[in-house]
């Protein structure tokens, strides 16, 4: 999916896990996540501080003949429910990726 423009709207996916399969209501729908291989690492700290994270699992596809297949998703491992410090904070990044040729 392309990024558009700052003052346009962004088409965004979010996703919980639930324990057993519901009825799409309202705009809502279920679907089950394939299982893929994903180039991953955990940032800590502000969500807003995640740029660099990518920017390291993007070298690190390319340096080991990989290729993404995806886009790339985060996954919040805490919340500020868990922690009041923003800089515990803690997401994993998941790039899907292909397997070397």
């Amino acid at each position: 999916m392309a990024t558009p423009p700052d003052d346009e709207p962004a088409e965004i996916e979010v996703g919980f896990p639930v324990a057993t399969a519901f009825t799409d209501r309202d705009g809502v729908i279920g679907v089950e996540v394939p299982a893929m291989v994903v180039a991953a690492a955990v940032h800590r700290g502000p969500c807003a501080q995640v740029g660099p994270v990518y920017q390291a699992i993007e070298a690190w596809i390319q340096a080991h003949a990989h290729a993404g297949i995806g886009a790339p998703r985060e996954v919040y491992l805490n919340s500020p429910g868990d922690t009041t410090n923003p800089e515990d904070y803690l997401t994993e990044i998941q790039f899907p990726i292909s397997t070397p040729a």
